[in-house]
């Protein structure tokens, strides 16, 4: 009889599992929306950024409440240079989606570039994390928060960030980690 019980629970269980996988269960609107959002996902990656500034401008008209539209508009505000833009987007998206990886390592950009670096520095911490934990870690982040860490003085920790960021395939982390000494601080910024 138990083993009956078992079977029957064991059995319902998978059969519930399979339905709220399918219905979509777990998945974040973040991550519906990057569906949706396809055509315009695929405009920044071309860096085609009028044309995606465009899009996601459109998309926020009807639906403000968009995290990974201002998430991704904020990006277009970054390569167009414009940085309390890409603060005050990266603010709004993280207040709707605060999983959103990209937001921190965006922020933080645009907040070195406003010579923010302990800001700055906590944004890429933020990346990192986010980052990390949606299993997708990124060099950029790294890289990143080694240059704050650099321009804090902090240069063992900021050694530890290139070498994980080369680790990930970044070619630009190198060129940091063999500067030595004074010259690391006069390290030009560029995005």
């Amino acid at each position: 009889m138990e083993a009956i019980c078992l079977l029957i629970f064991v059995g319902s269980s998978a059969l519930y599992i399979r339905y709220l996988l399918w219905r979509g269960a777990g998945t974040t609107q973040s991550d519906k929306d990057r569906i949706r959002l396809q055509e315009g996902i695929q405009l920044l990656e071309k860096r085609l950024y009028k044309e995606a500034f465009a899009y996601f401008n459109s998309i926020l008209q009807k639906e403000p409440r968009c995290a990974l539209a201002l998430a991704s508009r904020a990006r277009c505000y970054l390569m167009q240079g414009d940085w309390l833009h890409v603060i005050t987007d990266c603010n709004k998206a993280a207040s709707l989606d605060h999983c959103l990886d990209s937001i921190y390592l965006d922020k933080g950009i645009a907040l070195v570039h406003l010579g923010e670096m302990k800001d700055a520095f906590v944004q890429f911490d933020k990346a990192v994390w986010y980052f990390n934990v949606n299993a997708t870690p990124n060099a950029d982040a790294y890289r990143w928060r080694g240059i704050t860490r650099l321009k804090l003085g902090d240069y063992t920790k900021a050694e530890q960030d290139f070498r994980k960021a080369i680790n990930l395939g970044d070619e630009n982390a190198a060129y940091f980690l063999s500067m030595r000494g004074d010259s690391m601080d006069t390290i030009e910024i560029d995005s």
